[in-house]
């Protein structure tokens, strides 16, 4: 459950890995800890339909003639 909750609080799986010891760079925790909670998955779909960011640029498109 560490594992999961880590991910879910979006720490990076490079550092829970070196937490666990593993020297596979995350492979192994992405390949047994890669389901993800209904409650997490709703949280991360939210982050794409909220407003654009502060730092988001909204170019403006090109007319052709």
């Amino acid at each position: 459950m560490f594992i999961t909750r880590c991910i879910e609080k979006g720490i990076d799986i490079k550092v829970i890995s070196q937490w666990q010891g593993h020297k596979d760079g995350g492979k192994l925790i992405l390949s047994t800890y890669s389901h993800v909670r209904p409650a997490h998955a709703d949280r991360m779909a939210a982050l794409l339909i909220d407003e654009l960011p502060d730092n988001v640029v909204a170019i403006p498109s090109a007319r052709l003639a």
